[in-house]
């Protein structure tokens, strides 16, 4: 099933279903290159002589030789004589002659036949129906010309006769004199911002391919082809695996934009011409509407391309065609676009299976593709359609990765923990897919012991990475841990018994030290009841448990022994049936004795510690403890408040329908209510969480305005004229102070999507600057948005769509602003400056955690972006906006803070605290622990700052309270902050940084 050192048949297998979905069939080895060019400017003779080869079932039905009577009919051809053809199914098999590694063999037999072309027919059964495979190729060069599937109904062949005429009578009216002109088309690359166009990367290079492929002579690798040759490859062995030389590549860019003024969107194109070794040619045409894009690449394109001269063309050599695959597959990969860039790396390990960083790189995208998030409105669940052939795509690409995973360990490429490290994680991937599609991977768990039966133990064969560390410890539990993991669910059965006894007596070399997985196995076992009992982990009864053991003990395996005394010994000591015994308490007590002294065990800890644990329960039985008088505690001291008091405010709620009742217990679409309260103004507080926008106008009276289970309420703020909304689905909303919508502005207006994320931050009136991020990678865009009271106007300033490669350094990569990222917070930096900049700054949630501590810093007068000079913010929660506060130029970082009535709040885990930013004093205002009636606002609770209370907090039930503070100058305590000190106020940490200016890097 899997790969072995003396076939490449899985690799090729491996690499078919996107490889050459970008650039299949398009390189050649230097020997069979020349001899291809040449072959392609032979066109003198033209396709005169034709040969039929047929599979035995065409042939009985009698297919084969109606086509081959029509073709003795028709002008121009002549056919290759019987005995000929009998001579070539002797030294050729069909099934071998019919993909992309059979150029070799196509060529090898028009050479036998001297013929210029083949003909070839097999049937194919797909989805339970019949097809008849038509296979048209040159002899010259082994190129196919065309490939087609037609309805095999046996009682029907002779109209399947004339259609297969017809389509080989077109292919001969396209290529007259031969082939002339081979390209290769790869997708084109988008380069926006929104993935809204991608499905233009393949229909802008199918249309240029199709219409290189109607010129006479011009044979076009397509993107279909790829898909259709993969169960071809699978049949052959791939020692003869050849490529055409193609006379051009043609790699495609292209850019739509979406004008205020124009009509419709327009789009920017950049193509580039190479023949491998250089750019013969470069299309760049000026920006056209993208209803004529088709007319520029049917039409203009292709004439241009034809125009270039025979002297531009060369051979190219194996590096230089790996180079050119390995170079565009990174290309997509930053974009991330891994199915094409896999697809690419596996076209280039044909050429050179041995280059492992590529094959590295090639399981850790294709980790990436199976793990990634469901694409945004998938249902699911067994049973709907879509989630299905995503789940089957999903397993087979992890299978591939496991296949490239085996070929590396077989080859010995990789160290010891390498190897580990990535059987591990491909292993692991399955767990995206299992959370809801678990009983459909039975087979995945069978592939996964026989996976961990022939290929995992072959990894003790490789090289350790030092003396020190061998990783036969890792390498061990690895196993255990795979072993006890099912795919298709957090249980374990009989079977999965029996596995772990093999791996125990036959996998395991018998010098290890005993596993923790193992032996925690051991001991959780005899705590749970049976799963005839109800027990969901341990599906397998007593019985078939305690055979288990019996067969550890009779293996004669020394380590199996210790471990089946080890489970028995642990079984018993549980299920003592008369606690009062002694004859059965001492002996269990020898057994226990005589096991602390194994030296297998005492080889681990845990074992060692279970055995003194069993040692005590064999212990306290023999020998009951005496009760003793109750000891007398000490007083706890009080939980106090402190200056600060709390006073419950009794709100009410006015539902959508007129009702008013109490706003205390009611739930919206988020389990905890109301998350998120913002003071817009004097008069008016927002509150709001993820399916509900609540106005409270009147103090004491909260309105709902907006209830929707469809929009994601993201983030709420006030400009200083109207409430601003950001949703993760529709836009950012405008809502009047008096609760009436005043406009949505979304993609009319040219505001890119937002499903994974969108802050704002008002500007001016009207004017805010929004940060929002969408799709399967994060991508993300910085934009002023602004409403003039009429309709809005986007800015987008800022894309960040940079996607890490694996392997990539962190550091680096977490000072890159262009970077994909999820908006975490925004804060407006006070420089102190009168006349400086308003300086924004954004924290970023990034594929690498070293971008998180490494916020952007937007320049909101120049739209300058650049990273925040200071940066390294680890101090914070880094997921806030109540974590930052500044002013003339020091920046503080912390807990949750708020800045009230001249003073900045900080909630901590066990006190709260305060501090003045003009002296940076700061004060403790309670001394210890909050009652636990107010408690559960520290850790769990929500706070803000309101226009009818001031300092609020609130719990998850919607118990609403004020917060004032006493007036006590006696628990004064002052401190002093210096730059870049930590100081521990009431369990609330801050730090006080001193920034720099100005940034280093920036990018516009």
């Amino acid at each position: 099933m899997f790969f072995r050192m003396n076939t490449v048949t899985r690799l090729v297998a491996c690499a078919a279903i996107l490889l050459i979905a970008v650039i299949s069939n398009v390189f050649a080895e230097p020997e069979q290159s020349k001899r291809n060019v040449d072959a392609t400017t032979d066109a003198k003779a033209g396709l005169k002589t034709w040969a039929v080869i047929s599979s035995a079932k065409i042939q009985k039905a009698g297919l084969a030789d109606l086509l081959t009577a029509a073709l003795a009919r028709e002008k121009g051809i002549k056919l290759v004589e019987r005995d000929r053809l009998r001579l070539v199914a002797k030294e050729l098999t069909l099934s071998k002659m019919l993909g992309s590694s059979g150029l070799a063999r196509r060529a090898g037999a028009g050479r036998i036949l001297k013929a210029d072309a083949l003909i070839l027919l097999t049937d194919e059964t797909k989805d339970g129906k019949n097809f008849v495979r038509l296979v048209i190729s040159d002899c010259r060069c082994g190129a196919r010309l065309r490939v087609d599937y037609l309805p095999f109904v046996p009682e029907k062949i002779e109209p399947l006769a004339g259609k297969l005429l017809g389509l080989i009578n077109e292919t001969r009216s396209r290529f007259p004199s031969g082939i002339k002109h081979v390209f290769g088309v790869p997708h084109f690359v988008s380069r926006n911002l929104v993935h809204d166009y991608d499905h233009l990367q393949a229909g802008f290079a199918n249309l240029l391919g199709n219409a290189l492929a109607s010129m006479p002579g011009v044979a076009v690798i397509e993107t279909e082809e790829a898909h259709r040759i993969r169960r071809e490859i699978n049949l052959t062995d791939g020692a003869d695996v050849k490529r055409i030389v193609p006379l051009f590549i043609i790699e495609g860019e292209f850019k739509v934009l979406r004008p205020a003024k124009a009509k419709g969107p327009t789009v920017t194109f950049s193509l580039k011409i190479t023949d491998g070794a250089r750019t013969v040619k470069t299309i760049s045409p000026k920006t056209m509407k993208l209803s004529k894009a088709g007319v520029f690449l049917r039409e203009d394109v292709p004439r241009q391309i034809l125009q270039i001269r025979k002297n531009h063309v060369t051979s190219l050599s194996v590096d230089k065609q790996f180079a050119a695959l390995v170079s565009r597959a990174d290309t997509f990969a930053r974009l991330g676009f891994w199915k094409d860039s896999t697809g690419l790396r596996e076209a280039a390990l044909l050429l050179k299976p041995d280059v492992v960083e590529q094959r590295i790189l090639t399981i850790k995208e294709t980790y990436r593709i199976v793990t990634a998030n469901w694409p945004r409105g998938t249902i699911s669940g067994a049973g709907h359609e879509v989630f299905e052939r995503l789940c089957r795509s999903r397993l087979t690409r992890r299978r591939r990765a496991l296949d490239h995973v085996e070929y590396l360990i077989r080859n010995r490429q990789v160290s010891r923990s390498v190897a580990i490290k990535l059987v591990r994680q491909t292993m692991d991937s399955i767990y995206t897919v299992r959370a809801n599609y678990s009983s459909r991977l039975t087979e995945e768990e069978r592939r996964k012991k026989e996976y961990l039966k022939n290929v995992y133990p072959l990894i003790l064969d490789l090289a350790a990475e030092s003396k020190k560390d061998s990783g036969r410890v890792y390498w061990q539990s690895i196993l255990i841990t795979l072993t006890l993991r099912r795919c298709d669910g957090n249980f374990l059965l009989k079977e999965d018994l029996d596995f772990l006894y093999k791996i125990l007596t036959e996998v395991i070399p018998n010098d290890f030290p005993p596993s923790p997985g193992v032996t925690y196995l051991l001991c959780d076992v005899p705590y749970r009841p049976r799963y005839g009992d109800g027990h969901k982990r341990y599906r397998f009864s007593s019985k078939e448990y305690l055979r288990f053991l019996s067969r550890l003990k009779q293996s004669g395996k020394p380590l199996a022994i210790v471990y089946s005394r080890y489970g028995q010994l642990c079984y018993e000591v549980v299920n003592i049936k008369d606690k009062e015994d002694k004859v059965v308490l001492r002996k269990l007590w020898a057994r226990c004795k005589s096991l602390m002294s194994e030296p297998l065990l005492g080889r681990n800890r845990y074992v060692a510690q279970g055995l003194h644990n069993m040692r005590d329960v064999i212990q306290r039985h023999l020998n009951p403890p005496k009760p003793s008088s109750p000891k007398t505690t000490q007083p706890q001291p009080k939980c106090s408040t402190g200056r600060l008091v709390f006073e419950e405010v009794p709100l009410r709620l006015k539902r959508l329908s007129g009702e008013v009742e109490p706003f205390k217990g009611v739930r919206w679409r988020s389990m905890g209510g109301i998350q998120r309260l913002v003071k817009c103004g004097d008069g008016l507080d927002v509150m709001w969480q993820t399916g509900a926008i609540l106005f409270m106008r009147k103090k004491g009276l909260v309105e709902e305005i907006f209830v929707d289970k469809q929009p994601y309420f993201c983030d709420v703020r006030w400009d200083g004229r109207n409430v601003w909304i950001g949703t993760g689905c529709d836009g950012i909303w405008i809502v009047s102070p008096e609760g009436k919508l005043l406009a949505k502005i979304g993609k009319k207006q040219g505001l890119p999507p937002s499903d994974q994320g969108l802050l704002l931050h008002p500007i001016a009136p009207g004017k805010v600057c929004a940060i929002g991020s969408f799709g399967l990678h994060d991508r993300a865009w910085c934009a002023i948005v602004e409403f003039d009271g009429k309709d809005g106007k986007v800015n987008i300033f800022h894309r960040a769509t940079r996607v890490p490669m694996p392997g990539e350094d962190d550091k680096k990569l977490g000072r890159d602003t262009a970077l994909v990222f999820r908006p975490s917070w925004i804060h407006e930096f006070d420089t102190g400056k009168k006349d400086g900049n308003r300086i924004l700054l954004v924290g970023r949630c990034t594929p690498c955690s070293e971008g998180r501590y490494w916020p952007l810093r937007i320049d909101l007068k120049t739209l300058r972006v650049s990273l925040f000079e200071r940066g390294d913010l680890s101090f914070a929660s880094n997921m806030s906006s109540q974590s930052y506060f500044s002013r003339d130029g020091k920046f503080v970082e912390g807990g949750r803070m708020f800045f009230h009535d001249g003073w900045v709040y900080a909630v901590g885990s066990t006190s709260w605290s305060r501090f003045n930013p003009k002296t940076w004093e700061s004060e403790r205002l309670n001394p210890g622990r909050l009652p636990y009636k107010y408690s559960i606002l520290e850790a769990h609770g929500y706070h803000a700052v309101s226009a009818h209370y001031g300092l609020v907090a609130w719990d998850c039930k919607g118990t609403f309270y004020s917060i004032s503070v006493k007036n006590l100058s006696a628990t004064t305590r002052p401190t002093s902050n210096k730059a870049g000190e930590k100081e521990w106020v009431g369990g609330c940490p801050y730090r006080v940084i001193v920034v720099k200016q100005p940034p280093s890097k920036s990018s516009k």
